[in-house]
């Protein structure tokens, strides 16, 4: 499978902010999908942009690419805690831990 790229990535090759390549996806300057809130660009599409293709529409993604997007997108972001409110509360836990343990 082709490696994909978030628009932060592509807007460091392509050397642009991200709203940039944000706003270039929308209008189909470049190749892009978005996979529930987040943008992704195929590597090689992008490649074939600086290079100076014309891409007159983004490609298909298979269902099987769109899985595995949505698999690597997960389980990058698996650990994270869903509030603020959640990360002090298990802060507060891993203090009274330690507390308990002197």
């Amino acid at each position: 499978m082709n490696r994909t790229l978030t628009v932060e990535q592509a807007a460091l090759k392509l050397q642009v902010k991200p709203n940039t390549v944000r706003r270039w996806i929308k209008h189909g300057r470049i190749p892009g999908c978005k996979i529930g809130r987040i943008f992704r660009i195929s590597e090689e599409d992008l490649e074939r942009v600086l290079a100076g293709e014309k891409i007159s529409k983004p490609p298909a993604v298979s269902q099987e690419e769109r899985a595995a997007i949505v698999r690597e997108i997960r389980g990058k972001y698996r650990g994270m805690l869903s509030s603020v409110d959640d990360f002090l509360r298990q802060k507060h836990e891993e203090n009274e831990a330690e507390e308990r343990g002197r």
